[in-house]
């Protein structure tokens, strides 16, 4: 069964703007390794942070709409945790 899932993401934003959009295309990748897509993307940019996230205050924000199937957003959720240069990563349900 397919669900709506909103991923937000939080990336170091120390790297370099050739780094962010490779970081980009690599989530993009897993989200469609695991069955899923990109139904909507959200690119925020550098925001300053309410407190520190390993040692930064500010990060590059992304928030992203996908369709996934309800037993791999596990495997996703393990994937993004593995993946250098997230510092803070969420995904919930869509209503």
């Amino acid at each position: 069964m397919t669900r709506a899932y909103e991923f937000a993401v939080v990336l170091n934003p120390e790297l370099s703007d050739a780094e962010l959009e490779r970081l980009g295309h690599s989530i993009k990748s897993l989200i469609e390794k695991n069955e899923g897509t990109v139904t909507n993307e959200d690119v925020w940019g550098r925001k300053p942070t309410a407190y520190k996230l390993r040692g930064h205050r500010e990060g590059f924000y992304a928030f992203f709409d996908i369709e996934m199937p309800a037993q791999n957003v596990f495997a996703f959720d393990q994937a993004i945790k593995l993946t250098e240069g997230v510092l803070r990563h969420l995904i919930t349900i869509k209503e």
